[in-house]
């Protein structure tokens, strides 16, 4: 593989950021400019990077990796991320992995032979099969990050919103307003978010004392259309819950249509506890109580981690910087109505 930033840092002997400054024509130190360009040549880092016409004005490229294009909550989380990395002179290179663990292996792959000077990856689940490639940008110094779940047994820089406590409040809410029979809507068994979530609630039904065969876990393919299926199926079943936490975005979204084909409103007939607010649950009437990620400042620790290993701080690495989320409430959740009771007889 090419030689990348950290590389040239190192066999000259100074920061990252010393490098950075050189490449993008700022004046050093008359020692440090010389170590500098005696690394490069020795490096051949000249001809891998800048003879591609970024000679002079190279701004240092961190890759965002995301599983799909469509995904609200990681566009959100880089918006943030993005003025925190272009402050120091940084940019960011976004990339879609479509769902697949080959294609993320050969995306890796791509972007390590193109010297990337920083990972920050949103794995859920599809990063096991690329841990070696992985392993590989560790041992050529450069920094990864993960974001909102793990990788087994890869360590790593980590932030994540803290699921379990979120989810035992969106639960222990329903259980407030009296509900006992609690569907929980999820999906990808393997991820760390979905365990931890599954965590928060379980710890909710213990401090309660309700008998934990009673959380109905019902897992879908986190699409729309598919927890819309799933979740009609649910409340034409024999024994229907009489609350819904439902795990993300578009598992909310899929619930509320669910909820009004089979003809039943919120929250007389259903309660709801969802995820994430975005525009178009900013128009659901009435207004859903939903977990709410703080997406700004998720964005803004992972750019500010980065920064700081690139520094070459890493004095506290590997970190797991977790984020607390709040429940913010609306008006879709009241004790069982007429659809629960009437279901139940």
């Amino acid at each position: 593989m090419a030689s990348t930033v950290h590389d040239v840092a190192k066999r000259a002997g100074v920061s990252v950021g010393t490098v950075s400054r050189f490449l993008n024509g700022h004046k050093l130190r008359a020692h440090n400019a010389l170590k500098v360009e005696q690394a490069i040549r020795e490096l051949d880092f000249t001809e891998n990077l800048l003879a591609k016409g970024l000679k002079g004005n190279r701004s240092l490229t961190i890759a965002v990796l995301i599983p799909n294009l469509t995904g609200l909550f990681s566009f959100e989380i880089i918006k943030a991320m993005e003025n925190v990395v272009e402050e120091q002179g940084y940019s960011l290179v976004i990339g879609d992995y479509e769902q697949s663990p080959q294609r993320l292996c050969k995306k890796l792959e791509n972007l390590g032979r193109r010297s990337v000077d920083g990972l920050i990856l949103f794995p859920l689940s599809y990063g096991e099969e690329c841990r070696e490639i992985l392993e590989q940008y560790k041992h050529r110094g450069i920094p990864v990050i993960l974001m909102d779940d793990r990788i087994p047994e890869f360590q790593t820089d980590i932030v994540s919103g803290d699921q379990s406590t979120a989810s035992f409040r969106a639960v222990e809410h329903l259980i407030h307003n009296g509900h006992r029979s609690i569907a929980v809507i999820t999906g990808r068994k393997q991820t760390n978010v979905t365990q931890e979530r599954l965590t928060g609630c379980r710890e909710a039904f213990r401090t309660y004392s309700i008998p934990e065969h009673q959380l109905n876990v019902v897992w879908c393919d986190y699409t729309l259309s598919g927890a819309e299926a799933v979740i009609k199926n649910l409340f034409e079943s024999p024994t229907p819950p009489s609350g819904l936490y439902c795990t993300s975005y578009y598992i909310t979204l899929g619930a509320v249509r669910a909820g009004k084909a089979l003809g039943k409103t919120i929250p007389r007939d259903i309660s709801l506890v969802g995820h994430d607010r975005f525009s178009a649950t900013e128009v659901i009437e009435p207004q859903l109580t939903v977990v709410e990620f703080n997406l700004e400042r998720h964005g803004r620790e992972a750019g500010n981690l980065m920064m700081r290993r690139l520094r070459g701080d890493r004095e506290d690495y590997p970190q797991e910087i977790k984020i607390q989320m709040k429940l913010s409430m609306g008006e879709s959740v009241a004790p069982p109505g007429n659809f629960y009771s009437e279901n139940s007889r």
